[in-house]
């Protein structure tokens, strides 16, 4: 393998030859290039399976919920279809789509796609709890 070398910001550089397969994202904070972490890749492949776990276990519960007459669905777009099956598909089509969405955006951008996906984790989370709460008690 042959070494790169480019030009990576005020000065020229040369990137040490490697054989492993590296990833460089640019940090425009430290103006410099820093390599992804090992540990942000694993980070991002337990959350977003996690998400779309949270995603889809939602749309279960409120589907359950809504067709025992306990609750509403709140999200206006939603209302005319949660009562069908159509409902769950959307669900889960919408959450591997977020899924490969997020894992896209990791690749240019981790720090941000990390931060992003945890909250919407932390929200899931929140409604499922929310509509446990809802449907057992």
């Amino acid at each position: 393998m042959l070494p790169v070398c480019g030009h990576l910001g005020g000065k020229e550089q040369m990137v040490k030859p490697t054989f492993e397969r590296s990833v460089f994202v640019f940090n425009k904070a430290k103006k410099g290039i820093r390599k992804k972490s090992q540990r942000d890749i694993k980070m991002i492949g337990f959350l977003i399976p996690l998400l779309v776990a949270l995603e889809t276990a939602d749309g279960i519960l409120t589907y359950a919920a809504v067709g025992k007459n306990l609750v509403r669905e709140a999200n206006p777009a939603m209302q005319n279809i949660v009562g069908t099956g159509n409902f769950l598909v959307m669900k889960i089509a919408g959450a591997l789509l977020c899924a490969f969405l997020l894992w896209t955006i990791h690749k240019r951008f981790p720090r941000i796609t990390l931060i992003s996906t945890s909250a919407i984790v932390i929200f899931y989370a929140v409604v499922l709890t929310w509509n446990l709460t809802i449907l057992f008690v």
